[in-house]
């Protein structure tokens, strides 16, 4: 009985400390509103150096916003944002980039940061996919702002 609730309580302070710090609406903000929380860029070529993502970000309040940080936590994602304040009603962006210089899955978050005058908030967005090598005699072909693998077609001769 002792251990469960030594579970229990390891648990709920878990959930605290790994939670994030907003918590009314479907995405816990009550001062903006992100576009997108996670961004799939799916399948990529190594050859796409950097890959970025532009996230929206609307005023909800009724005060001035501003994106006062954006913390990432890998070396190989880099941020920028809108730096003056973003009126009532107003979007401002966050452009998020991932150096890719590797081969593999990678899934890099970053945390954005708002201030109003009387309220702070915070939210996580991810970046996410799959970065290839390109094979002998494959296309590269631009979807969006990634790089994805297209395999050449063979045409097949009539003389079989």
């Amino acid at each position: 009985m002792k251990n469960a609730f030594k579970y229990l309580i390891a648990v709920i302070g878990l959930s605290f400390w790994c939670g994030q710090n907003v918590s009314a609406g479907d995405d816990g903000l009550t001062v903006a509103s992100v576009s997108e929380y996670e961004f799939d860029f799916g399948t990529v070529s190594i050859k796409e150096k950097d890959l970025e993502h532009r996230f929206i970000v609307k005023n909800e309040s009724d005060e001035s916003l501003v994106i006062s940080n954006v913390r990432t936590y890998c070396g190989c994602v880099n941020a920028g944002w809108t730096k003056t304040p973003v009126a009532p009603g107003d979007t401002g962006s966050v452009v998020v980039v991932y150096a890719n210089n590797k081969s593999g899955k990678f899934r890099n978050k970053a945390k954005l940061f708002f201030k109003t005058p009387s309220k702070s908030e915070s939210v996580n967005v991810v970046l996410k996919g799959v970065c290839v090598k390109p094979k002998r005699g494959e296309n590269v072909r631009e979807r969006g702002s990634a790089t994805q693998l297209q395999r050449p077609v063979r045409e097949r001769s009539a003389e079989r």
